[in-house]
């Protein structure tokens, strides 16, 4: 967990907005954070947001501060009982629950917190099998799922769910592989909740991981591996909750001698139990991602090169949207609004309406940014079977055809109606053709328009 503080190389943002959503997607500065942190918790608590330790630039920190977006300003609330980062935290039962994390020393926390706004107070209210940082949990029906992380000697498949209410902590069904710094994602298929672990860290595995399991609520099952192994990936479900995908990671280069992000990313089929791969305007690592209302997703940034006595490079941060035939605008030209670059463990929440970057910034000020969501669109429900949707759209290449399956033929036709591509299954790639609008046909009559932006 421990790292040497690089020295930063600043990149900007590069986006691609719809006319119909520019206002809406152009990012805003926020008042920056009374500390610089980075590795740090951020969870949505009234109408703000709350920021939890993380590490200040020279040692982990246990101080918390609150945002207020309406006067655009930071407010100090209790510390946490000690130093910590690499925690996970959400907002769920009228409270705040901060799971582990590390001390940066020799403690992996085994304890779960509750902040309690009214009284301005951190309490610990239960204890793990585990001790564990760089661990994933999500909130499920039975309460919060914890699942994996280092324990200070060797990566963790063991797994406990959080009651939320009674404050128990109940053992669950290990992984079948020990990981840490990987994806976990809730998601519903054909009505049943499952969980979803995708990647990860683990020496002993052969490091960066593909390997994939399920957990139905009862046992793991392996799934499908990534196309690739990789760690510290981005993990989130968009479709109203139906459709996983990951983002970026981290692999590394034995030539440079150095970590490298992905500028690829997956979408996850359960029907099939398949991958199916799409590409990214730009590499990321370390970053954080957040999906808003409808099937939006908004990327950090993150870094893309890492490593002991390598200077980090920052990444841009992107966007791209689950688009039906009937929402997808011409595109407007990139913007590149200076407040998304380079950001490094920054923190990334939302609350439905805006999403919230902070930290992790070059200059280490403890910078932040918002953007708002804007309203639902036709694809905020879940994706059913007869629906064909584009992911990422715009494009650069690769993109997922949500909703054709393995063995499905499509065609793609350009705006004058020429057919300029075809071809068979959930992946499409458009990079041979010129940027564009085309429309992608397959069986039944159903289509789905695509804007491809190299």
């Amino acid at each position: 967990m421990k790292r040497n503080r690089p020295t930063a190389v600043l990149s900007v943002c590069s986006f691609v907005i719809s006319n119909a959503l520019l206002a809406q997607l152009e990012p805003t500065a926020i008042a920056p954070m009374m500390d610089y942190r980075e590795a740090h918790a951020m969870v949505p608590l009234g109408s703000g947001m709350l920021v939890i330790g993380g590490f200040d630039g020279g040692a982990t920190t246990a101080a918390c501060e609150w945002y207020d977006p309406e006067m655009d300003d930071w407010t100090s609330v209790a510390s946490l009982p000690e130093p910590r980062q690499d925690a996970t935290a959400h907002s769920v039962a009228e409270g705040v629950f901060v799971i582990g994390g590390w001390d940066g020393g020799a403690t992996n926390f085994d304890d779960i917190l509750r902040y309690d706004a009214e009284l301005d107070e951190w309490t610990a209210v239960a204890t793990m099998g585990q001790g564990r940082s760089g661990h994933a949990s999500v909130v499920t029906p039975e309460g919060i799922f914890i699942c994996g992380g280092y324990n200070g000697s060797i990566d963790l498949a063991e797994c406990d769910v959080f009651d939320v209410n009674s404050y128990e902590v109940t053992p669950m069904p290990a992984m079948g592989v020990a990981r840490s710094s990987f994806a976990m994602m809730q998601f519903d298929h054909a009505g049943t909740p499952l969980t979803l672990v995708a990647g990860g860290f683990n020496p002993g595995a052969g490091f960066q991981l593909a390997a994939c399991e399920v957990f139905d609520g009862a046992a793991w099952v392996p799934a499908a591996d990534l196309p690739w192994g990789v760690d510290n990936l981005a993990g989130a479900v968009m479709g109203g909750g139906s459709v996983p995908v990951v983002t970026g990671g981290r692999v590394f280069n034995g030539v440079a001698n150095l970590f490298e992000g992905m500028d690829q990313g997956a979408v996850y089929d359960a029907g099939s139990d398949a991958w199916v791969a799409f590409d990214l305007a730009g590499p990321h690592s370390y970053h954080g991602m957040a999906v808003g209302p409808d099937s939006r997703i908004w990327i950090s940034g993150g870094a893309n090169e890492t490593g002991n006595g390598v200077s980090t490079t920052f990444s841009f941060a992107e966007q791209g949207q689950l688009e039906a035939a009937s929402v997808v605008q011409p595109f407007a030209s990139a913007m590149e609004p200076g407040e998304c670059a380079g950001r490094f463990r920054a923190a990334v929440a939302t609350d439905g309406d805006w999403v919230v970057v902070t930290g992790g910034d070059a200059a280490m000020v403890g910078t932040g940014y918002r953007v708002a969501w804007g309203g639902p669109s036709a694809v905020s429900a879940p994706i059913n079977p007869s629906d064909l949707s584009v992911f990422p759209n715009p494009c650069v290449g690769r993109a997922v055809l949500v909703g054709a399956d393995a063995s499905e033929p499509w065609q793609v036709f350009d705006r004058n109606g020429r057919l300029v591509l075809e071809g068979r299954g959930p992946g499409v790639d458009l990079a041979p053709l010129t940027n564009g609008w085309y429309t992608v046909r397959v069986a039944g009559g159903r289509k789905a328009a695509v804007i491809l932006q190299k």
